[in-house]
């Protein structure tokens, strides 16, 4: 009988660890910018457009955020609920992945996670920094 006292808090650790709780948050991606649309648009056309066929720059700013900014996840302005399991078992945190998340692009069509783009060009300026806003 006293193994079953000992044996049964074990377990009852385990299956919390392996359950464990879930947190849900409603995540915005969000594009922070000094400049109007108007000035994001000259800025991207004078930019090569590697994704396109048959354009050799990009047309405007909306061109620029769908190839940039929807792949892979979620578009600009775009909620998505992000959730997160606790438990001991459990070694990711979505919610803290997204709500960390920030990138600053720049002039040139790179953002700062970008490994081609060393910052060493003083020509190049910020254009914005895309986040996400969770609730």
């Amino acid at each position: 009988m006293k193994k079953l006292y000992l044996l049964l808090p074990i377990l009852f650790l385990i299956y919390w660890g392996c359950e464990g709780t879930t947190k849900c948050k409603d995540c915005t991606k969000l594009f922070d910018t000094q400049f109007s649309i108007t000035e994001l648009d000259s800025i991207v056309q004078d930019l090569e457009n590697y994704h396109s066929t048959g354009s050799v720059y990009y047309e405007n700013w909306n061109e620029f955020m769908n190839h940039n900014f929807d792949n892979p996840e979620l578009g600009i302005n775009q909620t998505d609920e992000v959730c997160t399991k606790y438990g001991f078992m459990v070694s990711v945190d979505p919610i803290s992945s997204r709500e960390e998340k920030e990138d600053i692009w720049y002039s040139n069509g790179f953002n700062d996670s970008d490994s081609l783009f060393d910052g060493s060009d003083t020509t190049i300026f910020i254009l914005g920094t895309m986040y996400y806003e969770c609730q």
